[in-house]
């Protein structure tokens, strides 16, 4: 996240990062919040795409357009994400391949403690749907 909004030219504000439950309801109140604040941002980026819905609820009831004022993005591509109004943009997880890596790993250090530890980054893709709009000036 700070590493795409230092490359993009962008400030990063403390006041923009709110910590939810993962839940509808944390990412309905999250959004409430910083659609409040004195200068909200035009871009949320969550967390899945439940917390995603619950701020495209929130937008909606704040009587702001996604996308055209606000952007709303998740991560997951759970189904009900190409059904929400707009569509949700997300974040394709290999979720699966997640699992078999971690099982993997787990083995080969059960079958050898002394290994270094090591991360592996896994493919992602950008599902763009809907609810994103190109990068806006403030």
């Amino acid at each position: 996240y700070r590493e795409v909004l230092q490359q993009a030219g962008l400030a990063d504000d403390e006041q923009l990062v709110v910590r939810g439950n993962f839940d509808f309801a944390s990412g309905y109140q999250c959004t409430c919040h910083l659609l409040g604040l004195a200068n909200p941002p035009t871009a949320i980026l969550a967390c899945n795409d439940v917390m995603a819905v619950g701020a495209l609820r929130a937008a909606a009831e704040a009587g702001w357009h996604v996308p055209e004022a606000l952007s709303i993005i998740g991560f997951d591509d759970v189904p009900i994400a190409s059904y929400t109004t707009p569509p949700l943009s997300t974040v394709v997880q290999p979720i699966a391949s997640f699992g078999q890596t971690a099982i993997r790993l787990l083995l080969e250090r059960i079958d050898n403690r002394d290994l270094a530890p090591r991360r592996e980054l896994l493919p992602m893709r950008l599902q763009v749907r809907r609810s994103t709009a190109p990068l806006r000036p403030r």
